[in-house]
């Protein structure tokens, strides 16, 4: 009878062990989804760009690189024009586009803004040649000017000269050529006088006006101190419609054949016409007989030769005659013109600025700048161009690769590292290399090419760190460090309810439930830039990979992955976790959770009876099996034990006949029949029990009686 009992719960044992592998179901799809993950997709490394480095606790590999932008300005340097042939004044700035620059905004500040009156008194261009006794129609002169002349007829013989002359630099002459006056003495009437002339348009109108032009004396006396007395006076002057308005005498001077500069002059006229006919030139004020075989007027101790008393003599150039009220940028209408753009240029009195942005950027070697007004002035300028130079950063201090490095702990925070290249600047101003980050960067820290830790002297801001002009002086590869949040917000594995539509939070699984992963990329303070190809990844126990998937499919930034299942043949009961990795090119998350799966376990006396003599020591095994995968368990967390005599027998594991055995004592106790129960349990597995029993006899030949506790 008791042979066929033991048979009967072998039996049981067996249907037991083998209908949870007909009942459980196996995760969906693992095998397939894996295989299709391995060849569809290849993480980036550092060092060999082939695949990521992956270990429990950190993450290593390259993301996008960031945008460095170098930035200098180019120049044209401070220039003084007059636009008195031509209403533009043109020049042109170099954009180095060989080597990748672009121009982007145009700056022009103006001052010494002046509104010019008379036209072309640089005298730039014209029909060079002498006019004799001028009379208003002369065939040789500078654009927009003629030339007059009075003689009154006192001395015979005298002339009145006007020239123009362009050959090495263009300047105008007037001269009076004085009439024989005896044997040894030239005379220069007073009255006489030689002018250039314009008709002046007086717009905006004004009664007051600033004169300035450069003169040389080249012939004539001077009034020495010391000298002959000199009786008489010369002059050059200007004159409004024909009155004399301003003059300045030649013999005043010091010396002659040299450049002077009279400076501004103010000249008030009342009730000027709003056109009027403006002349500059030479007059006789005052009636000069000049001796040149016995006088020396300049008391240099030489006679003054025939030159010098036959002749009076100057040039005249860089006329300007200007409102002594200059006037606004506005009131003339005056644009600054770059490229295909123009800007009015605004200010005050004199002054004043314009921007021209091109939001497409300049990119042709040189960019054509222009001024323009509605009518003629005089001002000086300096323009400069905001130039740029676009590239990547590079994960390492090789210029090709592109890239930035990082290493993300896992449900840390990570670290990216970057590098960017500073070369020689000198053709740019006010140099500046920035680069850019997104806004949840933090500890930017910025290294030198010697290694120097720099950031206190650059500026750092939300979303960028600029190298200032101050630091280009350090050539070579600098190093830019910083923090960058872990995407990783609300990690949850969850078990279904009565419905695939009911999820709560779980981490403890069998292997008839659904199960799925819930996710929320992000951070408290930022979302994601672009979100997808989320990577999800389940290990098991022992490290090895069971299941992947890439996930795109979600609500907002939240995520949920596939409906799994564990099964009884591909699982084991433990500590799992389901790593979750994803980076956008510059944000990153990776966090693991952990959750366990538990399966039901049998225990299994090796011998259900055991029949021994009092006072013996036997030993009796157990088999702890997982029936979901029929596997021995052998895990030394296990704990098995029995009562016996009042006491807890503890079994010990045996590895290499996968049973516990323990040890039992039966002097401990009397004889007849012990019901002996086991009990196990397991971290990760349901309690299991068994029973045997042990029939002791005595070996005295005395009657006892039975006895059915242990």
């Amino acid at each position: 009878m008791r042979r066929n009992l033991c048979i009967l719960v072998v039996l049981i044992l067996f249907l037991v062990g083998i209908l949870p592998t007909l009942l459980i179901p196996s995760h969906s799809n693992t095998e397939d989804a894996f295989e299709t993950y391995q060849s569809n997709h290849t993480l980036w490394n550092p060092i060999d760009d082939s695949t990521t480095i992956l270990s429990d606790d950190q993450k290593t590999g390259i993301i996008e690189p960031l945008v460095v932008e170098q930035r200098g300005y180019v120049s044209t340097g401070t220039a003084s024009v007059r636009n008195d042939l031509t209403l533009n004044i043109e020049d042109s700035l170099p954009i180095d586009a060989t080597h990748s620059w672009i121009g982007s905004v145009a700056s022009a500040e103006i001052y010494d803004l002046e509104k010019l009156y008379a036209l072309n008194g640089t005298f730039d261009d014209g029909v060079p040649g002498v006019n004799v006794n001028p009379n208003g129609s002369v065939v040789y002169y500078p654009l927009g000017w003629t030339s007059n002349s009075t003689n009154t007829g006192t001395y015979p013989y005298d002339i009145l000269k006007s020239s123009y002359y362009s050959s090495d630099s263009q300047y105008v002459q007037v001269e009076s050529v004085g009439g024989k006056v005896g044997q040894d003495s030239y005379g220069h009437a007073a009255g006489n006088s030689v002018v250039w002339t314009q008709i002046i348009q007086n717009s905006p109108y004004t009664e007051d006006f600033v004169l300035n032009f450069d003169y040389l004396y080249l012939r004539g006396p001077l009034d020495g101190p010391t000298g002959t007395e000199l009786i008489g006076n010369c002059s050059l002057a200007l004159f409004i419609d024909g009155l004399n308005v301003w003059n300045m005498s030649l013999l005043l001077l010091s010396q002659k054949e040299v450049w002077y500069n009279t400076g501004n002059i103010p000249i008030h006229f009342n009730e000027v016409p709003s056109v009027f006919t403006l002349g500059i030139g030479l007059i006789i004020n005052e009636s000069l007989v000049l001796d040149y075989v016995h006088d020396d007027y300049d008391g240099d101790g030489y006679i003054d030769d025939i030159e010098d008393c036959a002749y009076i003599t100057a040039y005249l150039d860089d006329v300007s005659f200007m409102a002594l009220t200059p006037p606004t940028p506005e009131s003339i209408e005056m644009t600054f013109n770059a490229g295909a753009g123009f800007a009015t240029i605004a200010g005050t009195s004199g002054s004043g600025t314009a921007a021209v942005s091109n939001s497409s950027y300049w990119d042709a070697d040189t960019l054509d700048i222009s001024f323009t007004s509605n009518t003629t002035i005089s001002f000086t300028y300096d323009v400069s161009l905001l130039c740029h130079r676009f590239s990547n950063s590079t994960w390492t201090n090789e210029i090709s690769s592109e890239g930035s490095a990082y290493q993300i702990v896992c449900g840390g925070i990570s670290q990216v590292e970057t590098f960017a290249y500073i070369g020689s600047a000198a053709e740019y101003t006010n140099n500046s290399l920035t680069l850019g980050f997104p806004c949840d960067w933090d500890n930017i820290t910025v290294y030198d090419p010697f290694l120097t830790d720099s950031t206190k002297d650059c500026l750092v801001q939300t979303n960028n760190v600029t190298i200032p002009d101050s630091l280009f002086s350090r050539l070579g590869w600098w190093r830019f460090v910083a923090d960058t949040p872990n995407y990783v917000n609300n990690l949850q594995t969850q078990i279904s309810g009565p419905s695939t539509l009911d999820w709560t939070n779980e981490t403890i699984f069998r292997s008839t439930n659904y199960s799925r992963v819930t996710l929320e990329i992000g951070t408290d303070m930022q979302e994601p830039s672009s979100l997808s190809d989320v990577e999800l990844f389940w290990y098991m126990p022992n490290g090895t990979l069971w299941f992947s998937e890439i996930v795109n499919s979600m609500s907002g930034n939240i995520l949920n992955s596939s409906f799994l299942t564990f099964g009884y043949d591909n699982t084991t009961a433990g500590l799992w976790n389901v790593t979750v990795f994803w980076e956008n090119g510059t944000e990153l998350a990776f966090d693991v959770m952990n959750f366990e799966i538990h399966h039901q376990a049998q225990l299994i006396a090796e011998n259900v009876m055991i029949e021994t003599n009092v006072g013996t020591i036997i030993t009796n095994m157990v088999r702890y099996v997982d029936i979901e995968t029929m596997a021995y368990i052998m895990d030394a967390g296990s704990d098995i034990v029995a009562n016996w005599s009042a006491s807890v027998i503890t079994f010990l594991p045996n590895p290499v006949h996968n049973w516990w055995e323990a040890n039992f004592n039966t002097s401990l106790i009397g004889g007849g029949y012990y019901s002996v129960r086991v009990n196990a349990s397991g971290t990760y597995y349901d309690d299991a029990s068994t029973m045997f029993e042990i029939r002791i006899i005595l070996t005295d030949n005395e009657l006892s009686l039975s006895q059915n506790t242990a």
